[in-house]
């Protein structure tokens, strides 16, 4: 076995990945998030390796060497590890992936995991990626450092919303996450309009106005499994009700067709 550290430059990168047979199929979402870092100069080498197997076959480090490649810049101080047997690629990253929940645990911030999924949420939200109809694969994907440079950037602004959103979620079935950036993105259209909204959302309402509506059929849905609650779905029809409300409509129901024939792009607040 040889350990060295080398720069990768994008010709070694390439040069490597030609040995880049019976691997796991690449990411293309993580491959851009990592080249976009390396382009910014966010991005650093943490120590884990790069490794080749005696054959000459790439065991570990694909999304890496291709991010390389694609951001067409060099990087120091990459651990190059070569000349392992080739089965030892069967016990590579066995073990489970860190989160953004595990980045802000190691960095010894109070209530992380719901600081983890608001802004893993806003990214998405602010990214373009909830309700996203191009191709699949060309998806934006977050970095752990995308995440820490947005978390600092609003952390007073996702600690308030947090709590406006913990006193919704006593009467409607809706996820923190979702009722706290959701927030967020109405306080950027109207800040006075979204805190009377979320007031109604917490109690403060009367029957058949928007959050009325909104609360009977959230809370509906959650006692139904068989329907779809993700955040997504949270969001359409937050989305939904705020509309209503921003244009003093009076409403019964909320709807939002998803796919099939009638299918309806994603709603945007106003």
């Amino acid at each position: 076995m040889k350990i060295s550290q080398v720069t990768m430059t994008p010709a070694l990168a390439s040069k490597l990945l030609q040995g880049n047979v019976g691997n796991r199929t690449l990411v293309q979402q993580r491959i851009a998030a990592i080249a976009a870092d390396i382009a910014n100069g966010h991005w650093r080498p943490d120590g884990s390796p790069i490794r080749i197997g005696k054959s000459g076959k790439l065991l570990d480090g694909q999304h890496r060497l291709s991010a390389i490649v694609r951001a067409d810049r060099e990087v120091a101080g990459v651990v190059l590890i070569e000349d392992l047997d080739d089965d030892v690629q069967l016990i590579i990253d066995t073990n489970k992936s860190r989160t953004f929940n595990d980045y802000l645990v190691v960095r010894g911030y109070p209530d992380h995991l719901t600081a983890a999924t608001v802004t893993s949420l806003l990214w998405r939200w602010e990214h373009g990626v909830i309700g996203w109809e191009g191709d699949w694969i060309a998806r934006p994907m977050a970095t752990l450092t995308d995440l820490w440079d947005l978390f600092t950037e609003h952390e007073i602004d996702i600690r308030d919303a947090v709590a406006v959103a913990r006193k919704a979620s006593r009467y409607v079935r809706l996820s923190r996450s979702v009722l706290a950036v959701g927030f967020m993105a109405c306080s950027d259209l109207s800040v006075e309009d979204a805190e009377d909204f979320w007031a109604q959302l917490g109690g403060d309402r009367t029957p058949g106005n928007a959050a009325a509506v909104l609360i009977r059929v959230m809370n509906a849905r959650a006692a139904d499994r068989s329907v779809s609650t993700d955040q997504t779905f949270q969001l359409a029809f937050l989305f939904k009700a705020w509309n209503a409300y921003r244009e003093g409509r009076e409403i019964s129901i909320l709807r939002w067709m998803r796919g099939g024939k009638n299918r309806e792009k994603f709603p945007m607040p106003v």
